[in-house]
């Protein structure tokens, strides 16, 4: 039996919609094949056995993706971290949200102007990236610690990135059925480092837009879909009348709704 319930009782309510926690391989690709010399020139998932020097707080979980002098093996800078594809219809209010750090050197800290990384992200493959959150030096030539930039101006004045992973939370404009996010890394001599644990990405569901009704003579507005409210008013069987994918369930008093072996129910918001 397999019955999908994507439910939640309060349908205005925030949802997690995808996640990379990085305690699994997978769910994003890079530019370059990940590397590391075990010391400190690396791109790579890593819980800390593979590179050297770098130490951090409150990771969430054991692994988390690191980053440090970028073009000493090397690579051609700026590097990417790519998570393509993400299924984000009938969702809106999306939020993306990110735990950043990086290893506090103190008063020698080692960030230069040219340094950065930069996450953005394009809706339904429009050609065009949008600024999400960007992390820049103060604005002096040598040996800053990085900052979140709050206004996209290539200079930090935000938030201190410290070695202790702390979430930051912003908001993705639009809706659509696609999105992607890219993270680049430019960054390119010893201790100048940066990591990222457990991308999430949530959002509300959106309201149904229409509405179909399954009577003895078949559904009366044609089958539903993720963004149609579904309505038994008659006996339904998944085996005989289908897989049913809708963004609400409604089954009436005295209506029996019959889920086969190797059928589905998939639903957006309530039953």
């Amino acid at each position: 039996l397999t019955f999908f319930l994507f439910s939640f009782y309060n349908s205005f309510s925030q949802v997690k919609i995808a996640e990379v926690n990085l305690e699994i391989p997978g769910g994003y690709t890079t530019s370059v094949a990940e590397f590391t010399d075990l010391d400190k020139d690396y791109f790579i998932r890593t819980d800390g056995s593979d590179i050297s020097g770098e130490v951090y707080t409150n990771t969430q979980g054991n692994f988390y993706f690191g980053s440090q002098d970028l073009a000493g093996e090397g690579a051609t800078i700026p590097l990417r971290l790519l998570l393509d594809g993400i299924d984000i219809s009938g969702y809106e209010n999306l939020e993306f949200r990110v735990y950043l750090a990086e290893d506090d050197d103190g008063a020698n800290q080692d960030w230069d102007e040219i340094d950065y990384v930069h996450f953005s992200y394009d809706v339904d493959n429009s050609g065009t990236y949008t600024n999400l959150i960007w992390i820049e030096n103060d604005g002096s030539t040598f040996n800053s610690a990085p900052f979140i930039d709050t206004d996209f101006d290539v200079t930090g004045d935000g938030t201190e990135i410290t070695d202790n992973f702390e979430q930051f939370i912003e908001s993705i404009a639009g809706t659509g059925n696609n999105l992607d996010i890219e993270i680049e890394f430019n960054l390119d001599a010893g201790d100048e480092d940066f990591a990222i644990d457990s991308i999430d990405i949530w959002g509300t569901f959106q309201a149904c837009s229409t509405t179909t009704t399954w009577t003895n003579l078949g559904w009366s507005a044609g089958p539903p879909d993720i963004n149609t409210s579904a309505i038994l008013d008659f006996d339904y069987d998944t085996g005989a009348d289908g897989n049913i994918i809708a963004c609400s369930l409604t089954v009436n008093t005295g209506i029996e709704l019959n889920v086969e072996n190797n059928t589905s129910v998939e639903i957006k918001n309530e039953i």
